[in-house]
C-alpha cells in the first residue's frame, strides 16, 4: 500500500530505476532505511510536497474485504485455537 523507504550507498552511488525496482534490498552496496516516526513528522512539516495526496475513499476502499475473506478467516483463526488447545492439551510446546 506504499511506504517511504530510503536509499543511501557509502560511496554516494546512485541507484539506477533497474536497481530500485528489483533486488535493491538485497544488494549489499546500497542501503536501505525505513524512517522513524520522527522523521516522517519532520518530512510532513518540512517538505509536503514528496507526499502523495491519497484520499479517505483510496484507504477505506483498500481496507474493505468481501465476505469470503472473511469466513476464510474465521476458518483459519478458529483452526489455530484448536491448534493450540490440542498442543495445551497434549502438553506440547
Amino acid at each position: 500500500m506504499g511506504g517511504f523507504v530510503f536509499y543511501g550507498s557509502d560511496t554516494g552511488e546512485i541507484p539506477t530505476v533497474e536497481e530500485s525496482v528489483v533486488g535493491l534490498s538485497t544488494n549489499h552496496r546500497f542501503i536501505v532505511e525505513v524512517p522513524k516516526f520522527e522523521a516522517l513528522i519532520y518530512i510532513m512539516e518540512h517538505f509536503p510536497q514528496i507526499i502523495t495526496d491519497t484520499d479517505e475513499e483510496t484507504i477505506l476502499d483498500r481496507a474493505e474485504s468481501s465476505g469470503l475473506g472473511k469466513a476464510v478467516l474465521v476458518v483459519q483463526v478458529a483452526w489455530f485455537c484448536t491448534n493450540c488447545a490440542s498442543r495445551l492439551i497434549q502438553r506440547l510446546r
